[in-house]
């Protein structure tokens, strides 16, 4: 990720709190105590443990949730409702059933995708609730299996993402920054809001926060393209 993304993502936080407390939540108070420990330098034995927690829980999730969500994407878009096998040639991955599902999502990302159709991504993004890292993953299985050009030849080369230019590949990067997080945090947010209502504005905040970045952004890209 850029610096200029990690400012314009600093600034976005800013502006949605300010808007959170004076105008969703106006007139609310709440009391936040925070307890700060007696800072010190870490050792080195600290640090190296805690690395290796985080490697090996990354690896963990990856080699279960990441994995059984990722074999999931390759059968629906290796087979159509009739289960006729996506070949390329005689049957089409835009007749699978994985095409079919995103298709009913596709209309929520055109503006941002620069005026582009697209189930991939659309089927990709929304992955993004099980874990920010399924997105690529996502991203990956399909354009395997879309792929005219030969398996491992890269995800922008394959039939379902040869449309994203700067724009839109920026575009599609911020919404998912900044969109509603796995179902893990979610769940998380519930427990500290309190309930479901909360929750649900508050997810509701962020994925119109990201449509509407992502779409100034990808409609700016598409108008300057015409």
């Amino acid at each position: 990720m850029s610096f200029s993304l990690y400012i314009f993502a600093i600034v976005i936080i800013l502006i949605s709190g300010i808007v959170l407390k004076h105008l969703i939540y106006k007139g609310h108070s709440s009391t936040f105590i925070s307890e700060l420990p007696n800072y010190q330098a870490p050792s080195l034995k600290y640090v190296t443990r805690d690395v290796y927690d985080k490697t090996l829980a990354f690896i963990q999730r990856a080699g279960s949730v990441i994995l059984i969500c990722s074999v999931i994407v390759w059968f629906f878009a290796s087979f159509t409702f009739s289960f006729q096998f996506v070949d390329g040639k005689n049957v089409l991955i835009e007749n699978s059933m994985l095409a079919s599902i995103g298709n009913l999502f596709a209309w929520f990302f055109y503006i941002m995708l620069g005026g582009n159709w697209s189930w991939a991504a659309a089927v990709s993004a929304i992955q993004g609730l099980v874990a920010k890292e399924q997105v690529i993953s996502s991203m990956t299985v399909i354009s395997e299996v879309s792929s005219d050009v030969g398996i491992g030849t890269g995800i922008f080369t394959s039939s379902a993402f040869s449309f994203f230019n700067g724009w839109s590949a920026y575009a599609f990067l911020v919404f998912n920054l900044f969109s509603a997080p796995c179902f893990g945090a979610i769940a998380a947010m519930r427990k500290e809001l309190g309930g479901i209502k909360a929750t649900l504005k508050g997810v509701t905040f962020q994925i119109s926060v990201a449509w509407v970045l992502a779409s100034l952004i990808g409609g700016i890209g598409w108008l300057i393209s015409l």
